[in-house]
């Protein structure tokens, strides 16, 4: 565009179509159409008609990420032992592309058919996702495994996290979309990192912007505003950052006057 406001840079920071799923969704698709089991071709399916955007009502965010994971670490597993793929695979993305895409010959010691390696890998995908989350489609909705949990430091997984930890919600986005929520595969998709604070603002208008942060205005566990900016950055919305002193003075909730 040539001109971008306020709200258009917001939507922006919400932009959950993934680059990489845009790229190869597709190509995943279609070597999955022409596979004999039915089950991998209903994959083909879902992935041909995504449009790439990691929403949390998708099901094949879940696939194409399920898919991405074990091939990254099938393409690693031709260079590097079993015991370094949890370090190597996360970073072989630019090599398992190009193998995906008959790109790097020369990355197998011997030619290899790709198209059995990607359906080889498609019937993985469908045994880690049964084992790990259900045989169920409906099961596989990202936003049912994409969680997010704003945990407090304190937090110790008992009588405490149910005090002082905000979440579990549902969420949108990924690792490598614009909308930031990184996702941990062990154990799929709890979110790992994210944007802790988002903040649009008008050069032209600075007292005037915008922000989101990942948490409340008050630490306190017993205040109203606790969790309230968590609910605002799970649904993409903001709150008004007021910088001058009107405006600030006319939108206060309570004044405490502290006497020396």
């Amino acid at each position: 565009r040539a001109a971008h406001d306020i709200e258009s840079v917001g939507a922006i920071h919400a932009d959950v179509t993934h680059g990489r799923a845009l790229d190869l969704a597709s190509r995943v698709a279609d070597i999955a159409l022409k596979a004999k089991n039915k089950r991998v071709r209903e994959f083909g399916e879902l992935l041909n008609a995504w449009d790439g955007a990691y929403l949390v009502d998708s099901v094949a965010a879940t696939v194409f990420t399920a898919f991405w994971e074990l091939w990254l670490r099938r393409v690693a597993s031709v260079r590097f032992p079993e015991s370094m793929l949890n370090l190597v695979a996360p970073r072989a993305g630019g090599v398992a592309r190009r193998v995906l895409l008959h790109d790097a010959p020369g990355w197998f010691v011997k030619p290899v058919d790709i198209e059995k390696e990607v359906r080889e890998t498609l019937v993985e995908t469908l045994s880690w996702l049964r084992k790990k989350i259900g045989v169920r489609k409906s099961q596989w909705r990202w936003g049912r495994l994409h969680t997010v949990t704003f945990r407090h430091p304190m937090s110790n997984g008992g009588m405490l996290s149910e005090i002082l930890d905000v979440g579990p919600f549902e969420t949108s986005g990924g690792t490598g979309t614009v909308r930031a929520a990184g996702y941990a595969f062990g154990k799929p998709f709890e979110v790992t990192g994210l944007s802790t604070y988002r903040m649009v603002v008008d050069l032209a208008d600075t007292a005037h912007a915008l922000s989101t942060a990942a948490g409340g205005q008050s630490g306190h566990p017993g205040s109203a505003h606790y969790r309230t900016q968590s609910e605002l950055w799970v649904a993409d919305h903001y709150h008004p950052l007021l910088m001058d002193r009107a405006d600030v003075e006319a939108n206060l909730e309570h004044t405490l006057i502290v006497n020396p």
